[in-house]
């Protein structure tokens, strides 16, 4: 199936750890390019995450912070239509 660019609905799942809560400066960097190929970003933080790291996050998205003990794709449920 050929998808027109415009008419395409793509959504990255960004799964996040790190056992400092640091978000490193690659990762907005990858985000960056990543974000040219998707409609809409979604992270998951698995644990702790630190105050400048929320701040990179809200570059690309409005940042949830989800326990991935509860049902992810509920989460999700509302953000992807």
């Amino acid at each position: 199936m050929i998808l027109k660019r415009d008419e395409a609905k793509r959504l990255l799942i960004y799964f996040f750890y790190d056992a400092n809560g640091i978000v490193d400066d690659y990762i907005p960097y990858m985000l960056d390019d990543l974000k040219k190929n998707v409609t809409d970003i979604q992270v998951v933080v698995n644990g702790k995450i630190n105050d400048e790291g929320i701040e990179k996050f809200k570059r690309y998205i409005n940042f949830e912070q989800l326990n991935l003990n509860k049902n992810v794709s509920e989460s999700l449920k509302n953000r992807w239509k």
